[in-house]
């Protein structure tokens, strides 16, 4: 028998909201308030999601235990591994010695601290982000935390800069997901997202600048910080069309990394010290990771890896939760398999970077083997967190209680346009990527704005570009920012997060509402 999911259980959407809201709630009381373990915190949030599910949205307790399996593996395999093997790669740097060369290499180029942790957090970033992997903040905390940045601020920094490259990250996957849910052109969506983030990537320089040495270094620093984000925003504006969201994030990327380059006042003895290849070599790790996560997702090779994945159907699961208006045009049933792909995930290619690179630095294969076996002794409690958080997202998915969330604010009326950057920025920070968000709420947001008349076109992208705001605050972004600052404390820095965030969303607010005033 098919269940269907119930978006008002309770009889009151904001009622029902804050029950769905619980176990969100729950995990982020506990880390960020109680400070408890964050492996804690999610195994308090994945038992309160499973009781809201079955006490008050009514799911079948069969069904939640196959939910949150089916996302214990997921994050296993989707998070929790890509988050080690890109520690993998970083440590492979440091442990062979070529970090520090690269270190020498962006203190001779960018003597201004402002400037290097730009270039790292969000030209850099930008660029790992559109080859995809998920290892962009891992791999940018990282590198800021080596360089000398405290733990904390190399976290915040590295999540801030992720922001507007989420929107079309991993090759162009959340655009294509949103194409998908809403049923709209995917080149039209793109246009209209880039519209509405092109401002806030204009302003995003002068927005990071001050968290690193205050308000007084953008006096001397404006012409570089506008120059790149000019560039940034005109690369994203031009490129929609002629690129595509697949190459939309790589573009603008290489345009910012370039530009700040030319604006840097480059220490040229130390520069000049540094050979080309010495410096190849130090950045390899990190351009063998971009590189083989970029063949991993070519369709060709994708197809091939994953033909030795292992499926499983959820019984009791599969086909038989069913979404429904106005989440989705009409019923629907929700397909639920194990997935393991060993092979074709993201994780393993960064696991293959890092063992081509070790050869390429000298490090002999035991070596390499060590150094990984050394980070799951360390981060065990971290992956073990990871994967928990996975099950709890999956458990809220299929008991339709993010949804229960996104149509109570769609329900908001005249102030709907106010709030629509709002409903993908909760389905990102509950489901971990910007993807989910759109996967769970293109529908959503094209139905309450042809019943408002408002365009479907601009509240779809809306989704998105609030998504790219808040997959910052999802409690899989915390942990890996923090462990991969060295262990900076999943509280910390979630508030240190938290309103920068919720300004940036207000910022696309008002942008949203403003594009919806003058349509």
């Amino acid at each position: 028998m098919t269940w269907l999911q119930n978006y008002d259980p309770l009889g009151n959407p904001v009622f029902t909201a804050i029950a769905a809201a619980l176990p969100v709630g729950v995990l982020y009381y506990l880390m960020a308030v109680r400070r408890t373990a964050v492996w804690h915190a999610a195994l308090a949030g994945c038992v309160t999601a499973a009781a809201v599910a079955v006490a008050i949205f009514g799911m079948p307790a069969r069904m939640v235990v196959g939910a949150g399996a089916m996302g214990l593996l997921y994050g296993a395999v989707r998070t929790a591994w890509v988050m080690l093997a890109a520690l993998f790669v970083v440590r492979i740097s440091i442990d062979s010695g070529q970090f520090a060369i690269l270190k020498q290499w962006l203190d001779a180029v960018f003597p201004d601290r402002g400037l290097q942790a730009l270039w790292v957090a969000f030209a850099l970033g930008t660029l790992l982000e559109g080859a995809g992997g998920g290892a962009a903040v891992a791999v940018t905390t990282a590198i800021l935390a080596g360089l000398g940045f405290p733990p904390l601020q190399s976290a915040t920094l590295a999540l801030i800069g992720n922001t507007v490259s989420a929107a079309y990250g991993g090759l162009g996957n959340p655009v294509r997901a949103l194409a998908a849910s809403s049923g709209l052109p995917e080149a039209d969506l793109l246009v209209v997202t880039v519209r509405i983030l092109a401002p806030a990537a204009l302003i995003l320089p002068f927005w990071m600048l001050p968290s690193i040495g205050g308000v007084r270094r953008i006096v001397t620093l404006w012409p570089g910080l506008l120059a790149s984000g000019m560039a940034f925003a005109a690369v994203q504006v031009f490129g929609a069309r002629l690129l595509g969201a697949g190459a939309i994030d790589l573009a603008s990327g290489t345009a910012m990394i370039a530009v700040l380059i030319v604006f840097a006042k480059r220490d040229r003895t130390a520069a000049n010290a540094l050979s080309f290849g010495g410096t190849v070599r130090a950045w390899s790790p990190f351009l063998l990771l971009a590189g083989f996560i970029v063949i991993w997702s070519l369709p060709p090779v994708a197809k091939t890896l994953d033909s030795v994945s292992w499926r499983h159907a959820v019984a009791g699961l599969h086909l038989q939760v069913a979404s429904v208006p106005p989440l989705v045009a009409k019923v629907r049933p929700e397909p639920a398999r194990l997935e393991f792909p060993w092979l074709a995930a993201p994780g393993t290619a960064v696991l293959f970077a890092g063992l081509v690179a070790a050869r390429l630095v000298g490090l002999p294969f035991r070596a390499a083997l060590n150094i990984l076996f050394r980070l799951v002794a360390e981060f065990r409690s971290a992956l073990v967190a990871l994967a928990l958080l996975g099950a709890m997202a999956f458990t809220t998915r299929y008991a339709g209680m993010d949804a229960a969330i996104g149509v109570a604010i769609s329900r908001s009326g005249s102030l709907f346009p106010c709030f629509a950057a709002a409903v993908g920025w909760l389905g990102a920070a509950f489901s971990g990527t910007a993807a989910g968000s759109n996967s769970l709420f293109g529908t959503l947001q094209v139905s309450a704005a042809r019943h408002l008349g408002l365009s479907p076109l601009l509240m779809s992208s809306a989704n998105a570009a609030g998504g790219a705001m808040g997959k910052m605050m999802s409690a899989p972004s915390l942990v890996v920012a923090s462990v991969a600052a060295g262990h900076a404390g999943e509280g910390c820095v979630f508030r240190a997060a938290f309103f920068q965030s919720l300004g940036l969303l207000l910022l696309i607010s008002i942008l949203v509402l403003l594009a919806a005033t003058l349509s």
